[in-house]
């Protein structure tokens, strides 16, 4: 079964009831069947994930898509064709301009410079899920959670499709922000990149 996991913070909940649909309608046309999950984000969407990552079974195929975000028609059906590989991610856009971002093939030492996965894009076993936790970081939560999946598999797999789309204006690392928050997000980029060093 595909399993969806989705933290939802205070900020986000308007958003909620758009995406299930869009998850319903996607799921539907490629005839999946799935669960949403769905648990509140106190602070911290790492530890939501993680409660919601002990109802994952060995068997199932999770994917990982905020609140804010949301997957296109074909999302469920393309990702469905390559649920043998450990690990898939595909490209993204940008909700305001449309820009399409490039996830590209994954090259572990570039991405221990920088994350270029469009996290919502992600999808892997449950078995390989269910090794991993995220940890209690506000920020880049996700690129620390790919890098000890990196630990367990190196099959990864990039599909060359655009298959999520981003509410880029709510998310902290892009859109118009203040100077003081990009200073701060700079700072929290080096401390990630400091965990990354001594994983």
């Amino acid at each position: 079964m595909l399993k969806i996991i989705t933290p939802v913070g205070e900020c986000h909940k308007h958003f909620l009831p758009y995406l299930s649909e869009k998850i319903r309608k996607s799921c539907a046309r490629a005839g999946i069947m799935y669960n949403h999950l769905i648990d509140e984000d106190k602070g911290f969407p790492s530890m939501a994930r993680n409660r919601l990552l002990e109802n994952i079974n060995n068997d199932d195929y999770v994917a990982f898509i905020d609140a804010d975000d949301y997957p296109c028609d074909a999302w469920a059906e393309t990702i469905s064709q390559f649920f043998d590989h450990d690990v898939i991610y595909g490209d993204y856009c940008s909700y305001e301009n449309g820009d399409i971002y490039r996830s590209q093939r994954f090259d572990y030492e570039k991405f221990k410079k920088v994350n270029f996965i469009g996290f919502s894009t992600v999808a892997m076993k449950g078995s390989i899920a269910r090794q991993v936790r995220f940890q209690p970081i506000y920020y880049a939560e996700d690129w620390v959670f790919m890098h000890e999946v990196y630990k367990v598999t190196q099959d990864f797999y990039y599909i060359p499709f655009m298959i999520t789309v981003r509410r880029i204006d709510t998310s902290i690392n892009r859109g118009v922000i203040p100077v003081y928050r990009k200073l701060k997000r700079l700072y929290r980029i080096h401390k990630v990149k400091q965990i990354i060093e001594k994983l």
